[in-house]
């Protein structure tokens, strides 16, 4: 389980579970000195808060530019699972931007 929930360490363990036979899905190169190569980015992880929510909700993304405009226009975020409204309570991790390519 990562408890920080970073992209990096994410991205880390997966490749360290493909390595060992674990199975992951992500394919991961390296170039050399001197080598380029072009990136085609394919995905962008905006600021995200990650909540969970006493209806059994558990470890949902929500984007945090999303949940800090309803915050200040005074709108409820509604949980995803309940509608209920979520509370900064709720918001048990937050991750950072994150490119991925």
């Amino acid at each position: 389980m990562i408890g920080n929930m970073s992209a990096v360490e994410m991205a880390r363990q997966r490749a360290e579970g493909a390595q060992a036979g674990g199975g992951g899905n992500a394919q991961f190169f390296s170039l050399q000195e001197g080598e380029s190569t072009i990136l085609r980015f394919l995905t962008g992880m905006v600021p995200t808060y990650i909540v969970s929510h006493q209806c059994g909700l558990s470890m949902v993304d929500i984007k945090k530019d999303v949940f800090e405009e309803c915050r200040s226009a005074g709108v409820p975020v509604r949980c995803p699972g309940c509608g209920q409204p979520l509370s900064e309570s709720d918001i048990v991790g937050e991750r950072g931007e994150v490119l991925g390519a």
